[in-house]
């Protein structure tokens, strides 16, 4: 029942990302890293987040390995510039991403990174479907998980954001 009004929520608040401004169909400008991609689409850059994957970033290493830019060099190698994909937009988050699905040749690349051990599904916005997909990649070590349990990238970013801002608590109040 929460998810069914989590996702009446996010249809309501759609709007934003107009018709006239955001066609379905969009080119490939950039791969920024394991579940965030730059596009065109009439005329238009757009950041588009891939919904319910959160993958490692660039800098997240584990046990040697950068698994942040195995990561992100595996969507390389699925997503070139110029290739044609078709985004199914999910709803903005509130750094103005369009978070999403993205499809090459009909193929859901957030479950296939899922699938395949290239990260974690957001388990607050995610199907059970998808939670399952992450789940069978962690547990037959498929990916990033072949390296064992590594810390998710929600817990790295906040981590990393407290550890570049401890001055604040040095600061007379």
């Amino acid at each position: 029942m929460k998810k069914y009004f989590l996702a009446l929520g996010l249809c309501l608040t759609m709007p934003f990302v107009s018709a006239s401004a955001f066609n379905n169909q969009a080119i490939i400008t950039k791969v920024k890293d394991g579940d965030t991609i730059e596009v065109l689409s009439n005329n238009k850059t757009f950041t588009i987040r891939f919904a319910c994957l959160d993958a490692p970033k660039k800098t997240q290493t584990f046990n040697k390995h950068n698994i942040g830019t195995e990561a992100m060099l595996r969507m390389q190698k699925i997503l070139k510039v110029n290739d044609v994909v078709d985004i199914l937009p999910y709803y903005k988050n509130n750094d103005g991403k369009i978070v999403a699905y993205v499809y090459k040749n009909g193929v859901n690349l957030n479950h296939d990174a899922l699938k395949n051990g290239y990260g974690y599904a957001y388990k607050k916005y995610c199907t059970n479907g998808e939670i399952a997909m992450e789940k069978d990649a962690r547990e037959n070590k498929r990916g990033l998980w072949r390296y064992g349990e590594y810390t998710d990238p929600y817990n790295f970013r906040h981590k990393k954001f407290a550890k570049n801002n401890q001055w604040l608590a040095t600061l007379p109040i």
